[in-house]
């Protein structure tokens, strides 16, 4: 409900170091899980789809955003795995042409994600819908 500023941009930068510890542990479990077995890694992967989106809208550090998106998925977990490998496969497709493709299909991730974070969370965003009313 507030109005967009140019500063707006660069409001994210108090985000980074939990981000970044996010990132690292999340990165961690995917390569300890795929040293394991492939499966393990891939579950990683797709359990902590919702970690950036927690980090950055409720404010949550690295390491409580990272269990609470595995919590949050865990009881859809194989689905979580496919939409992970789904998003993955989008991903790569457009780096495949040239990094070009890049421009379509890392937005259609984020917007991927952005979604997944809605259906998951649809009380943070049920205020400014009827703000918008």
């Amino acid at each position: 409900g507030q109005a967009i500023a140019p500063g707006d941009v660069f409001s994210g930068t108090s985000h980074i170091v939990p981000l970044a510890l996010g990132g690292l542990l999340y990165g961690l479990g995917v390569v300890i899980g795929s040293v394991l077995c492939v499966i393990p890694g891939l579950l990683v992967a797709g359990l902590g789809l919702l970690m950036i989106p927690l980090i950055v809208d409720q404010n949550m550090d690295g390491v409580t955003a990272l269990t609470t998106s595995i919590k949050t998925l865990q009881p859809h977990m194989w689905m979580a795995l496919l939409f992970s490998i789904v998003l993955s496969l989008v991903a790569g497709l457009g780096g495949v042409a040239c990094g070009l493709g890049m421009l379509i299909t890392f937005p259609l991730v984020i917007i991927s994600l952005a979604l997944l974070y809605r259906d998951f969370y649809p009380e943070r965003f049920q205020e400014s819908a009827q703000q918008d009313l």
